[in-house]
């Protein structure tokens, strides 16, 4: 199965192809939120360097978010339009579950794994995983503060890679082989709750 794999959920957009062999080619750069722009010159360039095409993919896999309103709009339409062109499976992929994996990858333990990401103003966007990647809370915003890192291990604990395209193409493979419950592709947008 040969997989592309966008993410446009932050700041810096990324384009991947994963393949049969588990190879990976990635192409990436910041964009400062012009992810429209940039993201098929990503997707020419990476065809171009590695002989491929729309009829080479199986699938396709996007990140949703949370992150950058803009970014995971245009990150979605882009998938959905290509989708829309080859009609090959489309998966959905959480900003906070493509961060999870990369964490998985680099800790082999037995504790539970905790996805940061900034949500900016001393907010941060989080969800717990078991150590098979099994989803134990929903992903919400919460203040920094109310933050439980016990018991757990996160990104700021381990040596890990940055988060990119390629996460979110490794991730979807992992649960397609495991069969684990894969989101659609629908945009994941998170709101804080001040419960006082």
């Amino acid at each position: 199965m040969t997989i592309m794999a966008i993410d446009t959920a932050s700041t810096r957009s990324s384009v991947a192809i994963i393949d049969d062999n588990d190879n990976k080619y990635t192409e990436g750069g910041d964009c400062d939120n012009s992810h429209s722009e940039s993201l098929f010159k990503l997707i020419e360039l990476l065809f171009s360097k590695h002989n491929y095409n729309y009829s080479k993919i199986d699938c396709i896999a996007v990140a949703i978010g949370p992150g950058s309103f803009t970014g995971v709009r245009a990150g979605l339409s882009a998938a959905q339009g290509i989708n829309l062109v080859i009609q090959k499976p489309l998966y959905g992929v959480s900003s906070l579950e493509a961060q999870a994996y990369g964490i998985f990858c680099a800790y082999h333990g037995q504790k539970n794994i905790r996805a940061i990401i900034d949500a900016n103003r001393d907010f941060v966007y989080t969800q717990l995983f078991n150590c098979e990647l099994i989803p134990i809370s929903e992903p919400e915003i919460i203040h920094k503060n109310d933050l439980d890192l016990s018991n757990c291990i996160a990104y700021q604990d381990i040596q890990m890679q940055k988060i990119d395209a390629s996460h979110v193409g490794f991730l979807i493979l992992h649960r397609l082989s495991m069969g684990h419950i894969i989101s659609s592709a629908k945009a994941l947008y998170l709101r804080y709750k001040n419960d006082n």
